[in-house]
C-alpha cells in the first residue's frame, strides 16, 4: 500500500514538473514572439508595448490557471485510481485469506475425521475385548464345572 502511495506521489511530482517545464517553455516562446511582433526586441518598452505586455501577462495567467485546473483534475484522477487499486488489493487479499482459511478448515476436518475413525475403531476393539473376556469366562466356568464333576467321580 505504501509503495503504491509513494509511486502515486512520485508520478504526481513528475507530472507537475513536466507541466511546469512545458508551461515555462511555452511562456518564454510566447514572450519572445510578442516582443518580436511588437517591435520591441532589444529596445526599451514604451507606452504602446505596455498594453501588449499586460495582455500577454493576462493570457499567461489564464493559461497558468487552466494548467493548474488540469493538474488538479489529474491529481483527482490519480487519487481515484489509487482508491480503486486499494479496493482491488483489499478484495484480492480477502479472497486469498478466504482460500487459505478454506484449505486449513478442510485439513482440520480431515484430521478430525481420522481421529473419529480411530476412536470408533478403539471402541469396537474394546467391545470385542469385553465379548471375548465374557466368552472366556463362560468357557472357563464350563471347564471348571466339568473338572469339578470329574473330581467327584474319582
Amino acid at each position: 500500500m505504501e509503495e503504491l502511495e509513494e509511486d502515486e506521489e512520485s508520478e504526481k511530482e513528475k507530472l507537475k514538473e513536466e507541466l511546469e517545464e512545458e508551461l515555462e517553455e511555452e511562456l518564454e516562446g510566447k514572450l519572445e514572439e510578442e516582443l518580436k511582433i511588437g517591435g520591441i526586441e532589444g529596445r526599451e518598452i514604451r507606452g504602446r508595448g505596455n498594453g501588449r505586455i499586460e495582455e500577454f501577462e493576462e493570457e499567461l495567467e489564464k493559461e497558468l490557471e487552466d494548467l493548474e485546473e488540469e493538474l488538479e483534475d489529474i491529481e483527482e484522477e490519480l487519487k481515484e485510481e489509487l482508491k480503486e487499486l486499494k479496493e482491488e488489493l483489499e478484495v484480492k487479499l480477502e479472497d486469498e485469506l478466504n482460500e487459505e482459511l478454506k484449505e486449513e478448515l478442510e485439513e482440520l476436518k480431515e484430521e478430525e475425521l481420522e481421529e473419529l475413525k480411530k476412536d470408533e475403531k478403539l471402541e469396537e476393539l474394546e467391545e470385542l475385548e469385553e465379548e471375548l473376556e465374557k466368552e472366556l469366562e463362560g468357557k472357563l466356568e464350563e471347564l471348571e464345572e466339568e473338572l469339578g464333576g470329574m473330581r467327584i467321580r474319582i
